[in-house]
């Protein structure tokens, strides 16, 4: 069982009561009121609230009405008191639309997007969400604009809208920082989110690099235990159970068992799983512990997976009855909570006990419905973000109509409007073949290069190779003449030369460039520098992208690019692990290079000719190179290369 670890609502405390509107008693009684509600201990807290709410709106503070508002809906939250938690949100927002007070339209809509997430109206919420992080841009409140986004992304992986969410969540990582509190759990969810996105698409790698940042960035153990949890799952959908079964043994400690009995039994059962795949014996009390722990604490989806872990025990045993059993109460609980895809695991081994075309097709209907209503619900989202942009334009296009109507006649509003379109027209079609000029010279330059490096090639193998021939002949001769052994150095280095020479002529040759498939080349170059470094040196994406598009004289520039990066990895990193992350969307290829190295020093800055060749490179081909060392663990290097090919 894989955990989300969900974001709340922004919890922001306005502490400014000052109006000028409000009468001196009442900002006097308000403020007692406000004193009395901090002590937590008191049972009338909400009482003070409701009467300091009345007091502001009596005495038209509108700015104390607001904080007191917010107070209140807060509360209702923390009471798990869901619905006046969106009376109470709904209410501030429609005052704050009727005052056009933006931060606390913003507020709302955030408010109103965690009520309908929590309540599984995934449209509703993300609707408010998207609605939110526009107005955030608006006042340049990055913390804000992450926090919507990143709800936005976790949506989008509810919805299996896996693409759509990490293109998201990269948003959302653009206004993030760990320099703040917030920062730093926003983060966490965000790596968190991303780690989700990766395992559920299989790139298992890419999976426990995103868990292991969120690791480092949690700040109780809570989120370190639920990291551990699902760092563990990503190992036993591997296949390595050994680590897996480490891994949910670092979260079933005492001390979890006491401060997070629901934490502990969801790694309890998933050790007990993997013991179980592992056809370990001990594995059937853990899955009855878990169960128990589960049920004591009211965790219907909890319960739900042990079920099935259970019952898919007992089926693999043939104990029947039994699987029987369980299979039969996990369905009826996922049913209850609308949790579908447990729905379709029960009714799976239901099927595979009876053999009952039955429960293949509730099956069947079941999945035709979810894919119905996981199109439609992606359609919604779609269009909310159509209206969006929509409702701007018409809002810019009113904007224009009025100024025109006040200041000029009809027919010369109309004359300049054409003029307008006329030359935007005209503007936008030089802007593009500007642009497609300059992305044909750009070709014509790699091109040109690639022609270069051919005839490079073609001299190294013709010319200088052929003369090693020559002199590693002559060295064998005067060697066998002279029976001297003193003559093995000078041969080895002969044959070394010519053996680089060969290899690097080849790598510049188009021709030979273009023989083997460019995936299998950049594997092979993996395996060779990996084993030269005696560093682990993993990838993500690779075979994702069509390299079979590519023409070979841009390829050959990326295979420099990751070549020379790696090389100064060897030389300068220190580092004991590399990974490389590959990704394509419409307009652009992008390549992630990561170590765990020293990262840049006052010896190995970033103007070595290593990286200067790099971004000359990049740079040729319009590209862009970003690198993040700040957090002295490594090194990142982001190239991001447009597509000039069709």
């Amino acid at each position: 069982m894989l955990s989300i670890l969900f974001i709340s609502y922004a919890c922001r405390e306005s502490e400014h009561y000052n109006d000028s509107n409000s009468f001196p008693f009442a900002k006097d009684s308000i403020t007692t009121l406000l004193k009395r509600y901090k002590n937590k201990k008191d049972t009338s807290r909400l009482s003070y609230l409701k009467q300091a709410q009345q007091l502001a709106k009596t005495s038209h503070s509108d700015s104390l009405w607001f904080v007191i508002t917010h107070k209140l809906s807060n509360y209702h939250y923390s009471k798990q008191n869901y619905h006046d938690f969106k009376d109470e949100s709904q209410y501030l927002y429609n005052k704050a639309k009727a005052l056009k007070d933006s931060n606390y339209i913003g507020l709302g809509h955030y408010k109103l997007g965690s009520y309908y997430l929590k309540s599984f109206v995934y449209d509703s919420a993300y609707y408010h969400f998207n609605e939110a992080q526009l107005i955030y841009k608006k006042t340049e409140d990055s913390l804000d604009i992450a926090a919507n986004l990143l709800n936005m992304a976790i949506i989008q992986t509810q919805i299996s809208d896996y693409y759509g969410s990490e293109k998201t969540a990269m948003e959302a990582l653009h206004f993030l920082t760990p320099k703040t509190k917030k920062g730093k759990r926003y983060l966490l969810s965000l790596y968190n989110n991303l780690g989700i996105i990766s395992n559920e698409l299989g790139q298992y790698s890419d999976a426990s690099y995103w868990y292991d940042k969120a690791l480092i960035l949690s700040t109780n153990d809570k989120q370190a235990r639920t990291l551990e949890n699902n760092i563990g799952i990503v190992y036993r959908n591997q296949g390595d159970y050994q680590k897996a079964t480490q891994q949910f043994q670092k979260v079933i400690a005492p001390e979890t068992l006491k401060t997070a009995p629901l934490i502990y039994a969801m790694a309890l059962d998933n050790l007990g799983y993997t013991q179980f795949l592992n056809k370990k014996l001990q594995a059937a009390d853990k899955l009855y512990g878990a169960y128990a722990l589960r049920t004591k604490g009211k965790s219907i989806r909890g319960q739900v997976v042990s079920e099935l872990h259970i019952a898919d025990y007992y089926l693999k045993r043939g104990i029947k009855d039994s699987a029987n059993l369980y299979l039969t109460k996990a369905y009826r609980n996922a049913k209850t909570i609308n949790d579908v895809k447990n729905t379709l695991k029960a009714l799976d081994l239901l099927y595979q006990l009876s053999n009952n075309s039955h429960f293949l097709k509730k099956r069947i209907k079941i999945k035709d419905s979810l894919i119905l209503a996981e199109r439609t619900l992606k359609h919604e989202l779609v269009k909310i973000k159509y209206r969006t942009n929509l409702q701007k334009t018409q809002n810019a296009k009113l904007t224009l109509e009025n100024q025109s109507h006040k200041n000029q006649k009809l027919l010369f509003a109309a004359t300049s409007l054409l003029l307008l379109v006329t030359f935007g027209l005209t503007f936008l079609y030089f802007k593009q073949r500007q642009k497609t000029e300059k992305q044909l010279s750009i070709i014509e330059k790699l091109k040109a290069r690639a022609d270069e490096q051919d005839q490079l090639a073609l001299y190294l193998h013709d010319d200088i190779a052929s003369d090693i021939v020559v002199g590693l002949q002559k060295a064998e001769k005067l060697q066998s003449e002279a029976f001297d052994n003193k003559w093995n150095i000078v041969l080895t280095l002969f044959k070394d030369a010519y053996g680089k020479m060969r290899t690097r002529s080849q790598e510049l040759s188009l021709q030979h460039f273009s023989v083997i498939p460019f995936s299998k080349k950049l594997k092979a170059l993996f395996i060779k520098m990996g084993l030269a470094m005696e560093t682990e040196l993993n990838y993500a994406g690779l075979d994702d992208i069509l390299w079979q598009d590519i023409p070979a004289h841009i390829q050959v520039n990326i295979y420099s690019i990751i070549r020379e990066a790696i090389i100064n990895i060897q030389k300068h990193a220190e580092a004991s692990e590399v990974l490389l992350v590959f990704r394509q969307n419409a307009n652009s290829l992008i390549i992630k290079i990561q170590d765990n190295g020293i990262g840049f020093t006052d010896h190995t800055n970033n103007k070595g000719i290593g990286l200067l060749n790099i971004k000359k490179r990049i740079i040729d081909m319009n590209g862009t190179l970003e690198i993040d060392h700040s957090d002295s663990k490594g090194t990142l290097l982001i190239v991001k290369l447009p597509k000039l090919w069709k």
